[in-house]
């Protein structure tokens, strides 16, 4: 199936667009005000996502073949212009793009989840940077409902120009205290840090880095699962 992403506006005089580029997967983990929403459609109806390129997502060419159907589960940023950039994720694929506002429900939330909902091993969904299966974010209670964090992540470059496997690795172990569904936390000096952003949303982590934590192109930016794998 499919998934949805984020919104900037372009301000030019009394005329403003969806600036392009501004809905993507990879992305779409660092973008503000991610809430929880299902789509809205008739029986039988399809109800498909649009490109985020130059001139999107209102003309036509925008359209993509991936399709959301009525109840489909999503994360949305705030709407722009009457549009909302999606998250969605299936079985087999993820997927983002901008869906009209008009099929947007918004679903609750806790804004202050219980502890336990956060602890457990947690493993990203998204597939769109090849394999995830050694990825993972452990999350575990100590004193006072501080919460230690413990995360590995990687980059697979591929083959380099002398046929060698390229890999860059990364990773974080460091604690913080949750503030509602938000929970930051720190590893290093002040001036060179690997800071974590984590927000839980229902039974979904969204996590985002400051590109400090681990080799180039390495990032904590995808949306997990909790698992017990």
């Amino acid at each position: 199936m499919q998934r949805l992403l984020s919104v900037l506006v372009l301000f030019s005089g009394a005329v403003y667009a969806i600036e392009p580029y501004t809905c993507r997967n990879g992305a779409f983990p660092g973008y503000e005000g991610i809430k929880p929403a299902r789509i809205v459609a008739g029986e039988g109806e399809k109800v498909h996502a649009r490109e985020d390129s130059v001139g999107c997502p209102e003309d036509d060419r925008c359209l993509r073949k991936g399709y959301l159907i009525n109840g489909d589960k999503v994360l949305v940023t705030p709407a722009v212009d009457g549009w909302v950039c999606t998250y969605y994720f299936g079985k087999k694929s993820d997927y983002t793009g901008w869906i009209p506002e008009s099929r947007i429900q918004m679903l609750p939330y806790s804004g202050h989840p219980e502890i336990k909902r956060w602890t457990g091993r947690w493993r990203p969904i998204s597939i769109y940077r090849g394999n995830k299966a050694a990825d993972f974010i452990n999350i575990t209670r100590t004193v006072r409902n501080r919460l230690q964090v413990d995360g590995y992540t990687y980059w697979d470059g591929g083959k380099n120009s002398y046929g060698e496997t390229v890999i860059h690795y990364g990773g974080v172990s460091a604690s913080g205290k949750p503030k509602g569904n938000n929970l930051t936390v720190k590893e290093g000096d002040e001036e060179s840090a690997c800071t974590v952003r984590l927000r839980l949303i229902n039974n979904l982590l969204v996590v985002n880095d400051n590109s400090q934590c681990g080799g180039m192109n390495v990032r904590f930016q995808s949306i997990y699962q909790k698992t017990h794998r």
